[in-house]
């Protein structure tokens, strides 16, 4: 990729993004990891002309921007509320309603960043650059299911992948590692809790696909 000509570079020293009327700015070394993190994600898409890949390379690096403005503005309204409200049902209420405000910019933000990927890119491009904004746990999960308990039904199939669907799209507008991977517990527990209900005795499917797992590892 060094070789390209023509790059579009954004190595700026401090950016300003603003989302529902807040400005932020990040210096020059936050810039430096989010364009190398695009980068890496932008390299596995393929993209033969470097015009195209250095904008989609930027179009990833202003998602994590976006997203991390978005978490700032979150902590804050907390701390705010934490400090000012000492009820606690006025104080869950409070938390509750900037949560909820927060999920609803999360989608927003996700929805203009998928639109504006789908400039560039195609649908199978579009899904890598999610996969890679949220570490691969989509596919990993859901081959870990279908690998654990091969005699799953389709319907069941579909609502494996459709939960791991949503959480992704959840997740990629997640700014913290940890919040990402988290959401994928969650959405596993809720999944699991779905096959319980289907008749499937998890604890036993679980040790029977340990059992073959290490068996093709010997």
């Amino acid at each position: 990729m060094s070789s390209m000509s023509g790059r579009i570079t954004l190595f700026i020293s401090i950016v300003f993004i603003t989302i529902s009327g807040q400005a932020q700015s990040f210096d020059s070394n936050y810039i430096s990891v989010v364009n190398d993190r695009a980068f890496k994600i932008a390299r596995e898409l393929n993209i033969g002309d470097s015009t195209k890949f250095y904008i989609v390379r930027d179009k990833i690096a202003r998602q994590y921007i976006n997203v991390r403005v978005l978490d700032e503005k979150l902590e804050k309204q907390i701390s705010t509320i934490k400090t000012k409200t000492a009820q606690s049902s006025l104080l869950q209420t409070e938390l509750e309603a900037v949560r909820n405000e927060a999920g609803k910019e999360r989608k927003a933000i996700n929805a203009a960043f998928v639109q504006s990927l789908s400039e560039q890119l195609n649908s199978q491009q579009i899904d890598k650059v999610k996969d890679g904004l949220t570490f691969g746990l989509f596919h990993v999960t859901y081959h870990v299911f279908m690998d654990m308990i091969p005699s799953l039904k389709k319907e069941e199939e579909a609502y494996i992948f459709n939960s791991l669907i949503e959480v992704r799209d959840l997740a990629m507008a997640s700014g913290s590692s940890k919040l990402k991977e988290t959401l994928f517990e969650e959405c596993r527990a809720k999944i699991n809790s779905y096959l319980t209900t289907r008749g499937y005795n998890l604890k036993l499917e679980r040790k029977n696909w340990y059992t073959k797992t290490d068996a093709l590892v010997k």
